[in-house]
């Protein structure tokens, strides 16, 4: 094809020079049109001092590109990486796409229906199957939880849990999962009997690693839908409910209102008296906060008529709440304190 050579003055050359630069850098090979590029190095003559500047700039990549071949050299554009190794560029339009993360997608959705299919029907999983799962790395353990807690009804996730409960091998990991991924976010929904059962045999196998599950859950940041949690709360028995009181307070650095309502269900008789002693330091610090709040009063209440009347370590920071609260309980905590303060605090609390 006969074509004239186009002859740049200077101010083109450097701006021709900068396009081709920002061409080099920002190059994608799949839509690369060699007709075009042919086409172009035909009309574009480039004298020796352009390919010089474009060659030093080139040669400060990683992957270079000739532009500058003659209408007689050679038409495919070959492109050379650091260790020299060509590639022609019509056989490199696309990347083959890796069949493993096929076969591994497959190999997964397989296990999720293989699980939902066994215990939708009568049966619990078998072995086998829970080898496989057993067998799976951290994040694939994550995602087939992550998968099974949007398919499976509380009457399969309690058949799940019988499951990996039967199985000796099975591990504390597996438990957590079920925990972090199915059981807890699915007992948040609604209050179902089926999951009572659940979590008294959780806490009977695993009861630390419940108690840490369940605070993790009840204290998170942005969570505070926490009453149908706190419902599953009263099924325990006492022993266990202080043990979740004492972690909860040993994680909180601050009183919050969704906190009382937890609090007010885990305390009982039961409860030793320092983690009273905290609970009642936590409320002094943010008396000012909740002076008005009803439910921060009975809190305090319940506190203090099950609290040992000897504490006097207590009488400073029951004065600091009592000089500002002004609750519909302010009357009736200070009736309880006044009765059976009086033999053991200061005149200065009266």
């Amino acid at each position: 094809m006969n074509v004239p050579k186009y002859s740049m003055d200077n101010k083109v050359k450097r701006d021709f020079l900068e396009f081709l630069k920002a061409a080099h850098t920002f190059k994608n090979e799949q839509f690369c049109d060699v007709e075009e590029y042919n086409l172009l190095k035909t009309v574009v003559n480039l004298d020796k001092e352009t390919k010089e500047q474009l060659a030093l700039f080139s040669n400060q990549t990683d992957i270079c590109i000739d532009i500058t071949q003659s209408d007689d050299e050679q038409q495919k554009i070959k492109i050379t990486d650091d260790n020299h190794e060509e590639t022609n560029l019509e056989n490199s339009y696309k990347k083959p796409k890796d069949a493993s993360v096929d076969i591994d997608i497959t190999l997964h959705n397989g296990l999720v229906e293989e699980i939902k299919d066994w215990i939708s029907g009568e049966e619990i999983v078998t072995q086998s199957i829970l080898k496989e799962i057993l067998a799976l790395n951290t994040m694939s353990l994550d995602k087939l939880f992550k998968d099974l807690s949007n398919i499976l009804t509380s009457e399969e996730i309690k058949k799940f849990w019988t499951s990996l409960s039967s199985n000796d091998s099975n591990n504390e990991l597996i438990l957590a999962k079920f925990l972090q991924f199915i059981f807890i976010p699915n007992s948040k929904l609604a209050y179902r009997y089926e999951f009572e059962e659940v979590f008294l045999a959780i806490c009977e196998k695993d009861g630390k690693l419940l108690r840490s599950e369940l605070i993790q859950e009840l204290t998170k940041e942005y969570c505070s839908d926490n009453q149908t949690i706190i419902q599953y709360l009263i099924i325990f028995d006492n022993g266990y409910k202080t043990d979740i009181l004492r972690d909860f307070v040993n994680s909180i650095d601050k009183l919050q209102a969704d906190y009382i309502p937890i609090i007010e269900t885990l305390l009982n008789p039961k409860v030793d008296q320092h983690v009273f002693c905290q609970l009642i330091e936590v409320m002094a610090f943010y008396a000012m906060d909740f002076c008005t709040d009803n439910s921060y009063g009975k809190l305090l209440y319940k506190l203090v008529n099950l609290m040992d009347k000897n504490l006097t370590s207590l009488e400073q920071p029951l004065k600091r709440i009592l000089g500002t609260h002004k609750s519909i309980w302010k009357m009736k905590i200070e009736k309880t304190i006044v009765s059976w303060f009086n033999e053991t605090l200061t005149q200065s609390f009266m």
